[in-house]
């Protein structure tokens, strides 16, 4: 029995579903409470768990037809005794669908203690040794009693049950198993830790980098910038030393202009004084003296003018 439930131990939750699928009534049905029950509750309670997992099990159909047969049958079997407990309580069950709701909500309460909410594959370790113990404790006894029923009216199923001692090994060895499973999947869980600490790590460079990419985008706009500065600096130095240049020119022409104005001026006076030479060669020695006084005044008066525009 457990062997092929180990087999089928990744799909309990998928299976489950399934098979409460199959066995909800289509319309609303009376249901089962078993905290109302005064005597017979435990009775109840016994075949509604081994029902549900004899629910389960019967996905084995999809691969061995016999065996999935027999744990269709050990599932009415339950059934039968849920509706013996409830004529004893005092409560006739004359639905088969309310035996068929109980079961579902049994079948599912049973695979939450076999699936972890983390990873639904695994079977969740406490979950799993209340939900192995009840098995072993509660239905191996009551399978037993059915397969003396069924094999009875079913002779062709001969073979497909399991001793309780062959049940308890591959119990064992499916606790092995999933042990085995829990420790593989702590590895792979601190593997994918440290694979997400080195993906976060890279994150974090790739963030380091782009902001020193985006620094040294910022470094080049501002080095343009003064570039475009420095450039604009330079043509001004440029048109200034150019003007500096021309007055340096202009300073060179004048000094040129102030030799040129001092050695005319000696010209001129030079000139002068031989027009005056002439002039008085042709006076009288009267003429001459009254010339002469005429241009001693005007000579002074010229000094005195040209003393001024220095």
């Amino acid at each position: 029995m457990i062997r092929v439930y180990r087999m089928y131990l990744a799909s309990f939750v998928l299976a489950g579903a399934i098979i409460c699928g199959m066995n909800m009534p289509a319309r609303a049905q009376p249901t089962i409470q078993l905290e109302d029950w005064q005597s017979y509750a435990p009775m109840a309670e016994q075949g509604a768990i081994c029902g549900a997992f004899a629910s389960i099990m019967e996905m084995q159909a999809i691969t061995d037809p016999r065996l999935g047969r027999l744990w269709a049958e050990r599932r009415t079997y339950s059934g039968s005794v849920i509706r013996r407990a409830a004529e004893l309580e005092g409560k006739a069950i004359n639905d088969d669908a309310a035996i068929d709701d109980l079961l579902n909500r049994y079948s599912m309460w049973l695979l939450n203690q076999f699936s972890s909410p983390d990873d639904t594959t695994l079977m969740d370790n406490d979950g799993r040794i209340a939900a192995t113990e009840m098995i072993s404790d509660v239905c191996v006894a009551l399978f037993e009693s059915a397969d003396e029923a069924i094999l009875a009216k079913y002779p062709e199923l001969v073979g497909t049950t399991q001793s309780n001692e062959a049940l308890a090994r591959d119990l064992d060895a499916a606790n092995h198993e999933n042990d085995e499973l829990i420790g593989e999947n702590d590895e792979l869980h601190q593997l994918l830790e440290e694979a997400e600490t080195e993906l976060q790590d890279a994150l974090d460079e790739l963030v380091l980098a782009e902001a020193a990419a985006t620094n040294a985008e910022t470094a080049i706009a501002e080095r343009e910038a003064i570039a475009i500065k420095v450039a604009k600096l330079e043509k001004q130095l440029l048109a200034a030393n150019a003007v500096v240049e021309n007055i340096a020119a202009l300073k060179t022409e004048v000094a040129t202009l102030q030799r040129d104005n001092s050695r005319l001026r000696a010209d001129r006076d030079r000139l002068d004084a031989e027009l005056d030479a002439a002039v008085l060669a042709l006076l009288t020695p009267d003429d001459a003296d009254d010339l002469a006084d005429d241009a001693a005044a005007a000579n002074a008066d010229t000094a005195d003018a040209d003393t001024s525009e220095d």
